[in-house]
Formats: C-alpha cells, structure tokens, sequence
C-alpha cells in the first residue's frame, strides 16, 4: 500500500530538452532520452503522446524501462501544445496559438521531420494522445507512414470522446465551473480554476483510478497526487481550448491507413472517460491491432498498468 509520504513519479535522467517553433508560432518542448541504438542503422524511434491536462512527464515509467532496449535509437516526449513547457507562459505570441487534436497531430510530424528524420518509428499514444498519433497519419507523407512499424495506444477512442464517458467528467462541478468562467476575463477564469483546484484530486480518485494502483511499479508512488499536480499546472486557456474540441473531434479519416500497421489497442475494463465500448469500435476498424483489455483499471494505463504498456511497447520494437 502507498503512504502519504510516497514520492510523484516523473522523468529522470534526460538527455537533452528540444525546443521547436510550428508554423503558427507555437513553441513546443521534447525531452529526448538516448536508446542503446542511437546512431545505428534501423535503430526505432518510440515517438510519445500524452494525454489531456497531462504533460511528457506521464509517460516516465514507460521511458525508463524502455532505456535499455538494445533497438532503440531514441525516445521523444513532448509536452503538447498548450501543456506543462508547450504552453508558453503569458507571453502575448503564445497567447495566440490555437489549440486542438488536429494541431497536435500536426506538431508530432514537425517533431518527426526534426528529430527523428530517418529509420523505424513506434508511435505511443495516451487518451489525447492517441488521437494525435491517429492524426499524424494523416498528416505523413507517404515515405513517412512506411517507416511507421508500430502503434501503441492507450485510453483512447477513434470516435469524439463525448459519444461515450466524457460526458460524465465534463458534468463535473470543477469542469463546470471552469467552462463557465471561460465567458469571462483569462484573470476571472484563472480565478476561478483556483478555487476548485481543491476538489479535483477527490474527483480523479472517484473516477479515473482503480484498484491495480495497489500492485506493479506504480504502487510506490501517489500518482493520483501526481495527476492531480499536472492538472493544477495547466492553464485555464488550454483546458477551455481543447474540451469543446474533445467532444467534436474523430478520427475517422486515418483509419485507411492504419489497416496495415501492427498495433496494441489498451483498454482498462473500468475507464468511464474513453470506455472500452470505444476501443472495441478501434479495434473493428483496425484489423490489425490486437486490443487488450485489463480489469480492475480506469483511463491512466501508463501509470496504474506500466508493465503492461511496456510490454505492448516492446511487441512494436521487432
């Protein structure tokens, strides 16, 4: 069992820290961690997503086991846009910079383009994130989805999340509060976000965690505590920016290209956000996929089942 005295987990021991400009101006963060295959011929790429309101750092236990992997060039974990280092401060440029699935998508392939411009890429998404690498699909030339031998997603569905267990966050008092308050000034809304921070960790406990936080890697931290802190660190202008998109966006369009590529399909039996109803729909749409689903475990895989989002990594590495 965890204590409160439990540490939060997050990435260590980085190589470098990245930084990109998109075209309209959106400066965007990567760490990159170093794999044993760096510089070799046909070294993969493990190209990372992260989920809503998260950041790279979400993804620390899947790029600290995977560091060893005598196949891997590199690992890329960028803060999304709008999130953690990507959301750029109140800088007035930045304060511009649109935000949405279909530009996320976009600034993976930028990140691709510049970082990781040749040999095999396994792409791993989270929630958000798995739409972002559906998109980025789209978004490839066709020599670049060639070199796409993987894909793993977790959480995530093809279909606008609002068509299934969205909904039943977004009806939550914290949310709506802070939908409301998006009517008014950024500093009102700020404001806002402020005042309900304190209900939010109760409310992620109540419907996003279950009870597989009591075994594997993930029982020595309080990743509730942790999911809870990035959530307190997005600004109230990404989350308005994205939850309307959430409820509207689908990938329907890249599911001719994905009928080709290998791929693992996570689900956790208990995930009310993206439900498994939603990943049955990916899998029938992506023949070859194979979906696993685990019990006992809600809408955070990478840090309530890392061993087993691992695993699903290393069976896209070849």
């Amino acid at each position: 069992m965890r204590s409160a005295a439990d540490e939060v987990p997050g990435l260590t021991n980085v190589d470098h820290v990245r930084w990109l400009c998109a075209d309209d101006g959106a400066r965007l963060r990567v760490f990159e961690v170093e794999g044993q295959a760096a510089g070799a011929e046909g070294g993969v790429n493990v190209i990372y997503a992260h989920g809503f309101t998260l950041s790279a750092q979400s993804w620390c236990f899947q790029v600290q086991a995977l560091r060893g992997e005598h196949t891997i060039a590199t690992q890329l974990i960028p803060d999304l846009r709008g999130h953690a280092g990507s959301a750029g401060g109140h800088e007035a440029h930045q304060e511009q910079v649109m935000l949405g699935t279909d530009l996320t998508a976009r600034d993976l392939v930028l990140m691709i383009r510049q970082l990781a411009p040749r040999g095999p890429l396994v792409l791993v998404g989270h929630s958000l994130g798995v739409m972002t690498v559906l998109g980025a699909l789209r978004h490839m030339t066709p020599a670049e989805r060639d070199r796409v031998q993987g894909i793993v997603v977790a959480n995530g569905a093809i279909d606008p999340f609002a068509a299934r267990g969205v909904t039943r966050m977004l009806r939550a008092l914290p949310v709506r509060a802070m939908r409301a308050a998006g009517h008014h000034t950024p500093a009102f809304a700020e404001g806002v976000k402020e005042r309900v921070e304190w209900l939010i960790k109760p409310v992620i406990a109540a419907a996003v965690y279950y009870g597989s936080l009591e075994q594997g890697k993930s029982a020595r931290y309080d990743v509730v505590d942790f999911h809870a802190r990035e959530i307190e660190s997005v600004p109230m202008r990404t989350i308005l920016g994205y939850l309307d998109d959430l409820t509207s966006h689908d990938e329907r369009d890249s599911v001719p290209y994905l009928r080709t590529i290998p791929g693992v399909i996570l689900a956790g039996c208990n995930d009310t956000v993206a439900t498994p109803e939603q990943s049955w729909i990916m899998a029938e749409l992506w023949p070859a996929a194979e979906l696993r689903e685990f019990d006992e475990a809600g809408h955070m895989l990478p840090v309530e089942r890392p061993e087993d989002v691992n695993r699903a990594i290393r069976a896209c590495l070849g």
